[in-house]
């Protein structure tokens, strides 16, 4: 789970070093959402629910045996002889269940959250620091942990975050707030991102949900990614931060978040994920050389111990990073 962290926010300074590659962030984002739909259709592949369902219920047979292999005379046989004296039948093998269909509605409003969740991200970090872009933007899954809570205590949560929001006005330099806003809206679709996900995964699985939300918004901003300047801006070099951002950011965290999942304690995963805007600002320092004041750095802690706590004595599972 450290590894996703890590690798997530070294791929959100290298998205940045993306940006400023091209001529508006549309063009990074094309690029990263160009080369994830790769990696994780092929991913998609072998871990599709449906596609392995239907593989299954081609090559066996209603007895559960192998019908490539057996004849019609040897299965007669073998009928006849479980048939017989002092014989039970033997019982059939079940088949693994295709997954219901997709709600297709869920599905384009998760598409549209992702999409502009990301365009949204990158636009601010085209105007105020990684570290900062990224806190404002974990407000996100910090409200959803506490809305329709009546805990007392989710009332400390959200007065740290916003002391930590209120501290970042102290350095105005550093602030840019269309830079802000775009935050801030990359936070409001970061929720959609997590009340959407699990239902819109229901008959697809989350893999292959990712696969076709970036199949289908690679096709989305591709008009106006070759329209403009930016389809004449690539090269060789941006390419290259295209794969590096689509593997950080999608290819390898996705599956080690999943991975990390299914074998640590849901308040550890929690623990982890809130660890994400200091990890930000700290790559983002170390990589392109983004730094910030002490007062910001009190800030990204005051909104991470917020997160933290929330997602620590909330009852639900915590939900993976898509920054």
């Amino acid at each position: 789970m450290g590894v996703a962290i890590v690798t997530t926010q070294v791929g959100a300074s290298f998205a940045k070093e993306m940006i400023w590659a091209m001529p508006s962030p549309l063009g990074a984002v094309w690029l990263r959402w160009a080369f994830s739909f790769v990696f994780l259709a092929v991913a998609a592949l072998g871990t599709s629910p449906a596609l392995k369902g239907r593989v299954a219920a081609k090559t066996l047979g209603t007895d559960g045996s192998d019908s490539s292999t057996a004849s019609p005379v040897q299965t007669n046989k073998t009928d006849k002889t479980k048939a017989g004296v002092g014989q039970a039948p033997a019982p059939t093998q079940t088949l693994p269940q295709v997954p219901a269909r997709a709600d297709l509605r869920i599905v384009a409003l998760y598409v549209v959250a992702l999409l502009v969740m990301n365009f949204s991200i990158y636009e601010a970090f085209a105007r105020i620091p990684v570290g900062i872009a990224v806190t404002i933007e974990f407000l996100g899954p910090l409200f959803v942990a506490v809305i329709g809570s009546r805990s007392r205590i989710d009332l400390l949560w959200v007065a740290l975050a916003g002391g930590g929001v209120a501290l970042l006005s102290l350095h105005p330099a550093q602030l840019n707030w269309a830079g802000v806003a775009f935050s801030l809206l990359a936070a409001l679709c970061w929720m959609g991102h997590i009340t959407l996900g699990a239902r819109a995964s229901l008959g697809l699985g989350p893999v292959t949900l990712l696969a076709i939300s970036y199949a289908i918004g690679t096709a989305i901003i591709s008009v106006p990614m070759f329209a403009g300047p930016n389809g004449a801006a690539l090269g060789l070099e941006v390419v290259k931060l295209g794969v590096v951002v689509a593997l950080t950011t999608s290819a390898l965290t996705l599956p080690l978040e999943l991975f990390a999942l299914l074998r640590i304690a849901p308040a550890l995963f929690s623990i982890i994920q809130s660890l994400a805007p200091a990890a930000a600002a700290l790559f983002a320092w170390i990589v392109i050389g983004e730094r910030l004041g002490s007062t910001d750095w009190l800030a990204v802690l005051l909104v991470s111990v917020a997160a933290c706590g929330a997602t620590l004595l909330r009852p639900h599972s915590p939900v993976e990073s898509a920054t």
